[in-house]
């Protein structure tokens, strides 16, 4: 398979929709340890208005990569 992640280093997320699913590749901080923790996948949104990730806890996104489009039968 190939490996279609895109560092957030290289580019965010772009788009006319105010908000975009992403497949992400991140780590949240751990408060208790005071350092990060261990990467993680999950599905997150992106707005593109603000240019942020939509979440409630600190996390750092290193790739993300687009939602396929829904599977519709044959």
């Amino acid at each position: 398979m190939k490996n279609n992640w895109i560092p957030c280093s290289e580019r965010l997320p772009e788009g006319e929709k105010l908000a975009l699913l992403c497949l992400v590749t991140y780590m949240d901080f751990d408060f208790f340890n005071h350092k990060w923790g261990n990467v993680k996948i999950g599905v997150m949104e992106y707005l593109t208005k603000p240019e942020i990730w939509n979440t409630k806890v600190y996390v750092k996104v290193l790739a993300w990569m687009p939602l396929p489009e829904p599977y519709e039968g044959e």
